[in-house]
This record gives C-alpha cells, structure tokens and sequence, in this order.
C-alpha cells in the first residue's frame, strides 16, 4: 500500500512503514536459502565418504545422502522475495509463496514513481484512448450502455507514458477512478503482459479529467 509519503508493507504479522525518499527500489526476485544450502551441502558429501570409508549401516547413509541433496536443492532452488532496497544500502526481504501479477504491476508503478517523482494524484488517473466521436458514449448511462465501444482497454500512467511518451495526444482522455460510479477492473493482458484497466461500461461526467490537469 502506498501512499503521498510513505509505502506500507503487510507480510503475515509483520508491518513496515517506509518512507518513500528512504527507498532505492523494489525488486522481485528468487533467493536462495543459505541455510539448507550450507547444509546439505556439508551433509550429502561427508555421508558419502562415510558411506565408503564405513560399509556398515547403508541405510542410514543412503538416507543421509538423500536429505543431504534434498536440502541442498531447496536451498539453490530458493524463494520467491519482495526485496526493498533502501538508500542507505539496507535491505528487507519478504519471502512470499508465489507472485502475482498485481504485484508485479504495483512493483514497477512505485519503482517509476521513486525514479520519476510525479504528482500522484495524476498518477492515479486511468488513461484511455477514445476518439471525439465516441466521448458521449462513455458518460450516458441509456442507449449507449450496451454499445460495442465498450470494453475500452486502458492504461495506467506509467503504461501510457511509456507508451506515448507525452499525454498530449487529442484521442487521450483520464478517467478518476474514484469518482467513476462504477468499478473499473484490472486484467492481465497478453498484449502488455501486466495487467492495465479495463472500461466495461458509461462513467460519470464528473470523472472525466480536465486536460489542463495531466498535461
């Protein structure tokens, strides 16, 4: 969760409140675990030297040598982590079961917004292309509810920025969230291949943007 200052992070019972300036960048990434590699590495080979330097009990080495690999391999097979990395060369690691892409969206938004400081007000607007012709239909709730404009895929302001580098286009149009009147959902798109917004439906006239306000 972020928010003007500060990037708050839940991860089971632990809660960190970070400030933003602190903050070098987030990663995503698979660590290894040094403890099961450490030992399995120490295990697996003195149970094998063993194995031939005493014949007797075979089983016990074998099952020695078996656990020994084992745990070598979870080690370098490692773990998924959300790494922060701050300024002042510090890092925290949250070990997570498996990434999702709303993660990995959120990582790359805070990422941008670390490197490119914007006002984040304009950063949570949604941007769509829609052409002059077609606004109307957007914001009326009657005939043009069912109208096959709809859905619009849109993007989000890193995702617009990189993909035209300038809003000044006369086809863009920002749409807030919050005042929308209704929900506008997030879905993976092979296209991106992340996830960006998705316009189902006529939103309020009050959600849409001045342009003097983005540009």
């Amino acid at each position: 969760m972020i928010s003007d200052d500060n990037l708050l992070v839940i991860c089971k019972n632990r809660r960190e409140m970070i400030s933003i300036t602190d903050i070098s960048i987030l990663r995503i990434e698979n660590k290894k675990l040094l403890f099961p590699l450490i030992a399995g590495g120490i295990v697996a080979p003195f149970a094998l030297l063993s194995y031939f330097a005493n014949f007797f009990h075979p089983l016990i080495h074998l099952v020695s040598i078996m656990a020994g690999l084992l745990s070598f391999y979870v080690g370098w097979s490692g773990k998924s982590s959300f790494t922060i990395k701050k300024k002042t060369g510090d890092e925290l690691n949250y070990f997570l079961p498996s990434i999702s892409q709303n993660l990995m969206a959120f990582t790359e938004y805070v990422n941008t917004l670390i490197k490119y400081p914007i006002n984040l007000e304009v950063s949570n607007y949604l941007y769509f292309k829609i052409e002059s012709d077609n606004l109307n239909a957007i914001t009326r709730k009657s005939e043009f509810a069912k109208s096959k404009l709809f859905p619009i895929k849109g993007y989000t302001y890193n995702q617009i920025k990189r993909s035209q580098g300038e809003l000044s286009a006369p086809d863009i149009v920002a749409i807030h969230p919050q005042k929308a009147g209704r929900e506008i959902k997030f879905k993976y798109d092979s296209e991106l291949h992340q996830m960006r917004p998705y316009l189902e439906g006529p939103v309020l006239p009050d959600s849409i943007v001045d342009r003097k306000s983005f540009q």
